[in-house]
């Protein structure tokens, strides 16, 4: 009995060390190919688009290393046209052959969670935000029956297609997804770890290497 006690004991310690050394991982970002998207998104976004293309050099010389492309996120969100640029760029980046890791410093909501998921590697602080939702129209005081049917079949076709990205990419349980998704559930970046497949995020305590550079 004894025996079988120590054993649980040595078990426990070594899980909980094992656990203790993942939280308190550190990475580290190249700071020359680091770009920050900070506040809401708009036209920073554009911006970062730009130079996300310039940064992903098109060439056929296969000694010529692609190296990552680094991105700190810091954002509640925002305009989704400059999001969807800035996503088309990456998209047209990863075409050419090189990678995004990404880090969350803060929070990462809505359009600015939707960046992240674009991701190939994904980082959040033990102490980030996150949070993904439905689509939604903002400034309506007023409608009648039909229009009322005419934004849900519009609202109905983004959706769908948003749902299924995010539950493929994130592996998260249905039930937990829908209650996240249209409810805005806002959360903690270790907890929605936890819901997610493995490997989705990593959660991390700091970003070496980015000296000089405003993360938040």
């Amino acid at each position: 009995m004894l025996k079988v006690l120590l054993i649980s004991l040595i078990s426990l310690g070594c899980q909980t060390r094992i656990e203790a050394k993942e939280k308190q991982e550190v990475v580290k970002f190249e700071k020359e190919r680091t770009l920050v998207l900070s506040g809401t998104v708009a036209g920073n976004a554009v911006v970062l688009a730009n130079q996300i293309l310039t940064m992903a050099k098109v060439t056929t010389d296969e000694k010529v290393e692609k190296k990552p492309i680094y991105l700190i996120i810091n954002s509640p969100g925002g305009n989704v046209y400059a999001g969807g640029i800035m996503m088309s760029s990456m998209k047209a980046a990863k075409l050419r052959g090189y990678k995004f890791i990404c880090g969350v410093s803060f929070i990462a909501a809505s359009m600015a969670f939707s960046i992240l998921d674009a991701c190939d590697v994904r980082y959040a602080l033990d102490s980030s935000k996150l949070l993904f939702h439905s689509a939604a129209i903002g400034g309506v005081q007023r409608v009648n029956m039909f229009d009322a049917l005419e934004i849900y079949n519009m609202l109905a076709k983004i959706n769908g297609p948003l749902v299924e990205r995010l539950l493929e990419s994130t592996g998260m349980d249905k039930e937990i997804f829908a209650m996240a998704f249209y409810q805005e559930k806002l959360w903690d970046a270790i907890e929605f770890k936890e819901h997610c497949k493995n490997g989705y995020i990593n959660i991390v305590t700091d970003y070496q290497g980015l000296d000089g550079i405003n993360l938040y």
